[in-house]
């Protein structure tokens, strides 16, 4: 049983950054975590490229966990709690999602 709690644990925590990913490929949800800073196309589509795969990652964790009826479901049950603890933290500390995705590398702020 504790093989399944962890397992679950790590498809909540994946399904998160999965939907914050997802969010700040959206230009308004960027634009709101990073304070104006624009937004370009190749950071949007590896945005959406990584969430879609954390979000698979997800589901392999609960299959893992789980046979695969009640994984599917716990799953499910996941991503609509995922959904929500983005929602919140959009609404109510959307910098902290600035630390999941930087707007600019390391590198070029060390540049300037």
């Amino acid at each position: 049983m504790p093989d399944a709690a962890l397992y679950s644990l790590l498809a909540l925590l994946l399904a998160v950054l999965g939907f914050a990913w997802l969010a700040l490929a959206l230009p308004n949800h960027w634009r709101q975590v990073h304070q104006g800073a624009q937004q370009t196309a190749s950071r949007q589509a590896a945005l959406r490229s990584g969430a879609s795969l954390m979000l698979g990652l997800s589901l392999l964790c609960s299959l893992a966990g789980d046979s695969p009826a009640m994984a599917i479901l716990l799953w499910l049950m996941l991503l609509g709690v995922a959904t929500l603890i983005v929602a919140l933290t959009l609404s109510w500390r959307a910098q902290w999602l600035a630390r999941l995705w930087p707007a600019r590398p390391q590198a070029e702020r060390s540049a300037d």
